[in-house]
């Protein structure tokens, strides 16, 4: 398990501890119970915009959801589940930048 941590670890820090704190401050915002939110799998997008990964958090009742894609870009937060929103962010985090 440790062994998986380490390239995960050495990717975020490699980006802006304050982007990452953005975009995981507006994913907690989507969810029913923020401050339970787990993180794994935080990717900047190819587009070098925003933040992609999975998510997991307590629903009203307290139990865990289980792990749930998202896409974090341009100030804004989708999870899987939330249709053409999430679908339009994906698209703009795929593209590649045109001068890369």
């Amino acid at each position: 398990m440790r062994y998986l941590l380490i390239p995960a670890l050495i990717a975020l820090t490699s980006c802006g501890d304050s982007d990452i704190d953005d975009a995981t401050d507006a994913v907690r915002a989507e969810l029913i119970d923020g401050p339970s939110a787990v993180f794994r799998d935080l990717s900047l997008c190819p587009s070098g915009r925003g933040y992609y990964g999975q998510v997991s958090s307590a629903d009203k009742k307290g139990l865990r959801t289980g792990f749930v894609n998202f896409i974090y870009e341009d100030g804004e937060a989708a999870l899987a589940d939330a249709g053409k929103h999430y679908a339009d962010l994906r698209e703009a985090c795929t593209v590649r930048a045109r001068n890369s």
